[in-house]
């Protein structure tokens, strides 16, 4: 069957050339049409319950609001984990699901959830709101308009700007930051309120009986029908002040007696800047499956278009513009897999010569097309992951082909045709070629089950992988034979080099010149000596291993990467204004104004919230500055990198009286927080704030731990009013009464809603008094009117200081406290975790109080264990695949031995740490590294052993077959692991050429991401090879040696006669062919 396969392709060629010329076109096709974005878009976890309660205590949300939600979700199948928020006006409940969850499912169990919550929820209770979370979420650009223009212009240009670029392809939502609402102020004097007796509930009323649309049905009269309609709205403020509010005699007194109205904005709960100026900011996101870098290009187009109808004042920047960070991505990706193909080219060139190095090349780029027209059939976006599994599989995609025409060239050496070289190569390697490629695919196959959101974002690489490799398998045994059937040619070869080929084939390997004379007689030597070369072998991996034990490594999750941007938490604590939060956040504004490498500043103060969760603000923030750094090419210039622009600025904040400012840096791959997280939850608030202050306590001690934090509430001031009911009623007054009179004095109460015609969205109507009557001072000074006459709230209303709530977290159904703190520069924080684990099992902690390590350590260790697993499963797949190869568990063992070499030349490679590859070990990256490794190391080992097994059944012994194996598989072992370590070699070393500039770029943004992955693979199969290349033959030829060595002590310990020397080759277990 196989013979015949091969016969086929190479009788019917044109069959095999034309499809797959077509299956070309149709990658790339593919390639030019397939959307672009940075990470792969997955269904993140997270469906979010929001449960609006204007004037809700956070303790009245708990006990209202959280606590029935949380006993009809915690029922839902699939939940990870449930986190709640209790806050003032509103309640949030975070369900974090299995990676792998049905989202409509999920979404459909959450809705029947929270219906049957809401029957237990008070009557003012709005209606929840469900919402899921996805990457397409993230906003993709952000459109700043500032300058000196009045607020309402650049308000009414801001809304336009936003309903047009809504409007445009690709675009799902443009949010709008910075602009406030407009509303209708009807401000009351109190003193002529209090002279006419105009109750607050006479207002309120007055103003919402008056601004309705009435319907009043139809009107028949005979034959006819007529609609009757009571219009009754408010059509401009003029309308409220004629409003009549009671009669005085023969005078009616209206609303313009007692009070004024005016059309104006509502009080900021933040202020916005851009660079000193006043700014509104939209975030655009994009919709699913759209082109980001398309996308980006709509955005700056619509706002171009836009910019030429604004005033000269108002001006536009962009800021966190993703498409430059995705296209550098890609860019360096694409440059990679090019500069890889063309040292693979030159590598298969100079040893197989060019027409069968052409052969061998041809499948890369055949491979990548047949892969690009399988990716884009799924559905799947050009992002890095796709883009690093084909740079991963260039050095990889190869082996096949080279293999293969290795073969067939030493055929046609020995004078056989085109035709039948290839054919009896394709024959030959069949197996191995398959063999080897699905050990390869066994190493990445876990990474499809890797249950979470890394996991995730990871299974789109072994996804190509499986793509690629499956067109390899393809090219090397079908398109291969075909086209060499064609155009091979024997290489130009003399006698001598003739005489050495037959010399590995059919003569003595040892008696071969040159270098593969002296390999061979080095490999048969160490083949006499295997306890020696095994005893050897071991001493290396121990002095290795101890090395890497004995020196204390920094790990991180992901990535250290260097930033491009850092984002500033000013915290300060009291009851502030958003003006007196600004005050503050100037003067920090200040202290950044001319530090070089800064290109803009974008200023956010006050409406700072904090959920808790990962990258969310700290809490006590009263403002953030986004701070943007120069372009690289800027900087570079400059000879400045992004932590050279973060240190500066840390360096010029440390110092501000009464506030902390923390400089943060952003996350790579999944955010997961600071880097030190001690997670503390009970159902009693009071052990778990006493064990949460001694935990606190202590790594406040330690002074190499910054920027610590805690989620409970701050200090601050919050009055609680109590109203004396017995004492309101005999003034004829009511709770709903004194609450509206108290409004006056804070928002104001809202009426109704009036909509002008130049407005797009409809005004709060809100009464109120001036903003001088709206103080502390004049609260105490407040008077109720009642039917009695004005009477002073302080008769029946008592004001109580308290501490102040401004949120409470809860998860799993219990109280939570999160402490959390990072490291100075240079201290490794998993090593700081070591230290502090002890301590919290010996210190004084209430048994009700649960603690637990979150974050980069726990994440961490759920990695470090999907690796194991991993590499477990792998070795169990491969084993099978080789034993139904090889039908011999020692050769099984032989082949899977360079696994455990690989892993120790990647501890090698960070104990050397050659150009700074791993001035940290990448928890994530380095793993897949060591995993991806296994399948690489015995592919290649796969070649050696096979070889091994073809020459035993062909009657030679043990020990000369592992010799002739090791010299004949020599070049295609070599070959094959040059091409992949060369290929990822750029990588490596941050190394690509720009080819937009035309010049070569040296660590650029974006180009840390795949420095560690790159290495593992580099180290590990450098060091594999070159060992396994001496110990696969010495370990093949051990049985042999050992029995002839000790098998004749051992018969004579137990009296047997002495066995004579065989006649006939060893009888092996036949290779399934």
């Amino acid at each position: 069957m196989i013979g015949a396969l091969i016969d086929g392709a190479i009788k019917r060629k044109k069959v095999v050339m034309g499809v797959t010329l077509v299956a070309c076109l149709f990658g790339l096709f593919a390639y030019f049409s397939m959307p672009r974005e940075a990470n792969p878009d997955i269904n993140l976890p997270y469906i979010y319950v929001v449960v609006p309660f204007p004037g809700v205590s956070p303790e009245d949300s708990e006990r209202l609001l959280v606590k029935p939600l949380e006993v009809q979700l915690q029922t839902i199948q699939g939940v990870k984990h449930m986190n709640a928020v209790a806050r003032e006006s509103e309640a949030i409940v975070t369900l974090e699901f299995e990676p792998n969850f049905s989202k409509d499912r999920a979404l459909a169990d959450v809705r029947a959830k929270v219906e049957l919550a809401r029957g237990r929820f008070p009557p003012d209770a709005e209606q929840p709101i469900i919402e899921e979370q996805s990457y397409s979420d993230q906003p993709i650009i952000g459109v700043v308009l500032h300058g000196e223009a009045p607020e309402r212009e650049l308000a009414r240009i801001s809304k336009d700007l936003k309903e047009r670029l809504e409007a445009s392809p690709g675009i799902q939502e443009a949010f709008e930051s910075g602009a406030r609402d407009e509303l209708l102020d009807v401000t009351i004097d109190p003193l002529r309120m209090e002279a006419y007796n105009v109750t607050a509930t006479d207002l309120s009323s007055v103003i919402a009986r008056n601004n309705q649309l009435v319907p009043a049905g139809d009107l028949r009269s005979g034959a006819g029908m007529f609609a009757m309609k009571v219009p009754g709205v408010v059509q401009n403020p003029a309308d409220i002040l004629a409003l009549p509010i009671k009669k005085n005699g023969d005078r009616i007194i209206t609303i313009g007696d007692i009070g004024n109205v005016r059309r104006t904005f509502k009080e900021p709960d933040f202020i916005t800047r851009f660079n000193g100026q006043p700014a509104v900011a939209l975030d655009v996101t994009k919709r699913n499956g759209a082109n980001l870098l398309e996308t980006v290009k709509t955005v700056r187009r619509v706002v171009a278009e836009e910019q030429r109808r604004w005033p000269s004042t108002v001006k536009v920047d962009f800021t966190y513009d993703n498409s430059d960070f995705i296209a550098r991505t890609l860019n360096i990706l694409e440059s990679g897999i090019l500069m890889a193909s063309l040292l693979v080219m030159m590598i298969v060139v100079a040893s197989l010569g060019i027409r069968q190095g052409i052969i061998v090349g041809l499948a890369i780029p055949i491979c990548f097309l047949i892969a690009l027209m399988m990716i884009n059939m799924m559905g799947v976006t050009l992002n890095q992951m796709v883009m690093f599994g084909m740079v991963l599989a260039v050095g990889i995609l190869v082996d096949g082909g080279i293999v293969v025409v290795e073969y067939a060239d030493r055929k046609m050496a020995e004078g056989l045709s085109k035709t039948e070289a290839f054919a009896a190569a394709g024959k030959r390697m069949f197996w191995p070629v398959i063999n080897g490629t699905l050990t390869t695919l066994c190493a990445f196959l876990p990474f499809m089950f890797w249950n979470s959101i890394p996991g995730k974002m990871m299974s789109f690489l072994p996804l190509t992988l499986f793509f690629v490799l499956g067109a390899s398998i393809f090219v090397a045994l079908i398109f291969t034979p075909a086209i060499g059937s064609m155009f091979g040619r024997a290489s130009s070869m003399d006698a001598e080099h003739l005489a050495e080929i037959e010399k590995s084939e059919h003569g003595d390997p040892r008696e071969m010149a040159g270098f593969m004379g002296g390999y061979a007689r080095t490999v048969a030597y160490l083949g006499g000596h295997p306890l020696r070369t095994l005893a050897g072998t071991f001493v290396i991996i121990v002095l290795i291993g101890g090395w890497f034990v004995m020196t204390p490594h920094r790990t991180e999750f992901f990535l250290d990467q260097d930033p491009d941007s850092v984002t500033v938490y000013v915290k300060a604590r009291g009851n502030l204004s958003p003006e007196a939060q600004d005050l503050l956040m100037r003067q920090v504004e200040s202290r950044l104004v001319g530090i070089k490498g800064i290109d803009s500043m974008y200023v956010r103060s006050g409406g700072i919230v904090s959920n808790g969760g990962p990258g969310s603000a700290p809490n006590d923030t009263i403002g953030r500055i986004e701070v943007e750094f120069q372009k690289y090419e800027d900087r570079k210039e400059s000879g400045l990198r992004g932590k050279d622009v973060s240190d500066a600025i840390r360096a010029r904040v440390t110092d501000l009286p009464g506030m902390k400012v923390e400089v943060r840096e952003p996350e790579s791959g999944v955010p997961i927080g600071k880097a030190i997280q001690v997670q503390l939850s009970s159902h009693d608030p009071a052990v778990l704030d006493k064990a949460a202050d001694l935990v606190k306590a202590k790594l406040a001690s330690d002074p190499q731990l910054i920027d610590l934090e805690d989620n409970r509430t701050s200090p601050g001031i919050q009055y609680n009013m109590t109203v004396d009911r017995v004492a309101a009623g005999r003034y004829g007054v009511d709770v709903l009464s004194v609450g509206q009179a108290i409004e006056f004095m804070t928002e104001g109460v809202l009426v109704g809603r009036f909509r002008p015609d130049d407005a797009q969205d409809e005004l709060d109507i809100r009464l109120r008094f001036p903003g001088d009557a709206r103080t502390v001072a004049a609260f105490d000074q407040l008077k109720i009117t009642t039917p009695s006459g004005p009477v002073p709230a302080s008769y029946f209303v008592k004001r109580a200081p308290a501490q102040q709530v401004t949120q409470i977290q809860r998860r799993e159904s219990q109280r939570l406290v999160l402490i959390q703190a990072n490291t100075l520069k240079g201290v490794a924080a998993n090593q700081k975790i070591a230290q502090l684990k002890p301590w919290i099992a010996k210190a004084a902690i209430d048994p009700e109080v649960h603690v637990k390590f979150v974050g980069a350590d726990e994440e961490g260790q759920n990695a470090t264990n999907f690796f194991v697993v991993a590499m477990c499963v792998s070795l169990f797949l491969m084993g099978v695949i080789l034993l139904w190869q090889f039908n011999s568990f020692y050769g099984v063992l032989v082949t899977l031995s360079a696994v455990a070499l690989s892993i120790v030349g990647v501890l090698l490679g960070i104990q050397v740490n050659l150009l700074h590859t791993f001035d940290y070990i990448s928890v994530i990256l380095v793993g897949t590294g060591v995993v991806s490794l296994a399948g690489v190391v015995v592919g290649h080992n796969i070649v050696l052993v096979d070889t091994f097994y073809q020459l035993r059944r062909q009657g030679y012994p043990a020990d000369e077959a592992a010799t002739r194996a090791a010299a004949q598989r020599f070049r295609p072992v070599m070959l094959t692991t040059l091409v992949t370590v060369v290929g990822l070699l750029p990588l490596m070393f941050q190394i690509h050429p720009n080819f937009h500039t035309g010049h070569i770029e040296l660590k650029a943004p974006g180009s840390e991401w795949w420095v560690q992955l790159s290495g593992a693979v580099v180290w590990g199969l450098s060091f594999a090879t070159l060992l396994t290349l001496v110990l696969t033959p010495v370990l093949l030829a051990a049985p042999k040696v050992m029995s002839q060595r000790f098998g004749g002590l051992w018969r004579f310990a137990r009296g047997a006669p002495a066995q004579p020397a065989p006649v006939k080759p060893y009888e092996v277990p036949r290779a399934a062919e």
